[in-house]
């Protein structure tokens, strides 16, 4: 297993293997093992320079809400996955807002629960039965109500689109966040910034590389 001294090595650490990883193999994505694995022996050899250019790109990256591989290749063409992808948002957007209603008072609480001034540890203990009371209760009050409706074929309905409209609300709202962020920030990334997040990128590629290379001539 990867060895860090903390996550925050970890991360950075990640971060320039796999801008590095990326570089030898452009346009696929870098694999984990082989990306931990990498970041891995850079926290054996202990070179904090490392660590400081991964932190650096890797909160550039956060900053302006893009990844690294949108660096490495640029402004990506519209391709199949993200078409289907967009489809696959829309037919669950019906879903979605029956889910606003089915779960809106739930989700509302459980947030409030979360406001509360309370110990990590009481929180971590309150927060799994809070959410269990406050979704049990809103599952049975539908189940009533879908009796109410149609009986038998009223509880079927509650018993499929209760976790359905959930799990559809959860990914569009997240997918919808992501697309306005994402499109925001690249907004401000498209001119010169991007140019200097590829000069960032390039620093940390030729950080990586120098240690390879020197560890290899050491061998």
């Amino acid at each position: 297993a990867p060895d860090y001294e903390d996550w925050t090595q970890a991360r950075s650490l990640q971060m320039a293997s796999e801008a590095f990883m990326r570089t030898l193999v452009p346009n696929e994505a870098v694999p984990v093992r082989l990306r931990d694995r990498l970041a891995s022996w850079m926290a054996r050899g202990g070179d904090p320079a490392l660590a400081d250019a991964g932190s650096h790109y890797r909160a550039r990256l956060l900053h302006a809400g893009v990844n690294d591989a949108w660096v490495a290749g640029g402004r990506r063409k519209l391709n199949l996955r993200a078409v289907l992808k967009f489809l696959g948002i829309l037919l669950l957007i019906p879903y979605a807002l029956i889910g606003i209603g089915m779960h809106l008072l739930p989700i509302a609480l459980t947030w409030l629960i979360t406001k509360l001034k309370l110990a990590p540890a009481v929180m971590a203990t309150v927060m799994p039965l809070a959410t269990a009371v406050f979704f049990g209760a809103a599952f049975l009050f539908w189940l009533v109500a879908g009796f109410n409706w149609k009986e038998l074929e009223g509880l079927v309905a509650v018993f499929v689109l209760f976790p359905v409209s959930f799990f559809a609300l959860v990914v569009v709202t997240e997918r919808i966040h992501l697309w306005l962020r994402g499109f925001r920030n690249r907004l401000f990334v498209w001119g010169g910034e991007r140019a200097d997040l590829g000069t960032e990128r390039a620093r940390v590629v030729s950080t990586v590389g120098d240690s390879v290379n020197a560890d290899l001539d050491a061998a």
